[in-house]
């Protein structure tokens, strides 16, 4: 079955800037410009297995989502220890409950402006009691 996008965010070529992550002694490592594939959502200290991939591009100044069932995206703003997101655009495929559910989650969390920290290939995004932890995409995995 074809997806239909109901609209989308372009992200562009941009240089990549270095950002440190929250907590001392982490690696310099870039964000804007990379993108992660989610690795683990933990909410209420529960463990949500991911279906994926679930892969988010980071842009100079735009984020984008794309996951099994729908795909989201919208402006971004790094801060040292905090990213401040726009309103998530959004298609709207109908797909299984858990699928569903999913994309909820990754939507609250990228929509309360989480926390986040980054070292060397690992990435930890933490929006009230949701954490997402993702791992840099690598050249054999594609996006």
């Amino acid at each position: 079955m074809k997806r239909i996008l109901i609209c989308a965010v372009a992200l562009l070529s941009v240089p990549v800037l270095a950002a440190c992550g929250g907590s001392a002694g982490s690696s310099a490592v870039s964000l804007p410009g990379t993108p992660y594939t989610v690795t683990g959502i933990v909410v209420n200290g529960t463990d949500v297995q991911v279906q994926g991939p679930v892969i988010m591009e980071f842009g100079a100044d735009a984020v984008a989502i794309d996951t099994p069932c729908n795909d989201m995206g919208g402006t971004i703003q790094y801060g040292e220890s905090t990213l401040t997101v726009g309103p998530l655009a959004a298609t709207k495929m109908g797909c299984e409950a858990s699928l569903m559910r999913q994309d909820e989650i990754l939507a609250q969390a990228m929509g309360a402006n989480p926390s986040w920290q980054a070292s060397n290939a690992e990435l930890s995004l933490t929006s009230g009691d949701i954490v997402i932890t993702a791992e840099l995409v690598t050249a054999d995995v594609a996006p």
